[in-house]
């Protein structure tokens, strides 16, 4: 797993995931390699997440958890979010409008397959990453679940659960505009496997926020 991340105090710094020494970063001018902090607990590296918010924080994801540090200084955690649902297999961001956001757990959320339901959560719940606002949403998937994380408010906003009657499993395909997830979706129908592409996204309309949907149900 190769990520490269740009920083404010370098021009970029690639990170290297190794299944038995977790995350590993390297100076792209220099080539010097310095291993960070790592315990097996963390579970293999998966994915580094690039907030892009002006401040050059970065989350190092796991299977087990997401470590944010700076950019310049990913030895120096400065927190951690541990996932609600384990192995987590695929990350990323969404970046909403910040009105939105902020609106988040009474927009009305939807789904383009029938084979996911959603609720608005407010159960996990940590102190803010840092100063002011952050308009970023993490995106934590494993096989059947995608939970999206705020991390301003540090919690879950949303979580989307498959119907695991009919999906074994998904996979991160793409993020468009910013804020709609495509994903891969194995699925059982009729006893016959067969994929499909999920999209899962906000309704970012101002009609959506100010008639939200009373229970969180999906539309097709």
């Amino acid at each position: 797993m190769l990520d490269v991340v740009e920083s404010p105090k370098y021009d970029a710094r690639l990170f290297i995931g190794d299944e038995r020494r977790g995350f590993r970063v390297a100076e792209m001018t220099s080539g010097a390699i310095e291993d960070l902090p790592y315990q097996a607990e963390y579970g293999k590296p998966i994915k580094i997440v690039d907030t892009a918010n002006g401040t050059g924080l970065i989350i190092l994801c796991y299977e087990n958890c997401g470590i944010v540090a700076h950019a310049d200084t990913p030895a120096d955690e400065i927190k951690r979010f541990n996932w609600r649902q384990t192995p987590m297999t695929f990350a990323t961001k969404l970046q909403p409008p910040l009105s939105v956001v902020n609106s988040m757990g009474s927009a009305e959320v939807s789904a383009s397959n029938s084979s996911f339901h959603s609720t608005n959560s407010t159960a996990v719940s940590n102190k803010s990453l840092a100063g002011g606002t952050n308009s970023t949403l993490l995106v934590a998937g494993s096989a059947t679940t995608v939970d999206i994380w705020s991390l301003d408010s540090g919690r879950i906003v949303h979580i989307f659960e498959t119907k695991k009657d009919r999906i074994k499993s998904l996979e991160f395909l793409f993020v468009r505009n910013r804020y709609r997830l495509f994903m891969l979706a194995d699925e059982d129908k009729d006893g016959a496997r067969c994929s499909s592409i999920i999209s899962v996204y906000q309704d970012w309309e101002p009609s959506a926020q100010q008639q939200p949907s009373q229970d969180g149900s999906l539309k097709e």
